[in-house]
């Protein structure tokens, strides 16, 4: 993902921390697309 928004000319700005938790919420389906985005927007 991080490599894709940055080929399109957004760049992430997180912590390892916050990178992982994101992950992990993805995985156990905690975090869905809706949500995915607004971490996108908040940390661009």
């Amino acid at each position: 993902m991080l490599t894709f928004l940055e080929i399109n000319g957004i760049e992430i700005k997180c912590t390892d921390d916050e990178l992982i938790n994101l992950g992990l919420g993805i995985a156990d389906g905690s975090i869905n697309s809706k949500d995915l985005l607004g971490w996108i927007i908040d940390h661009s």
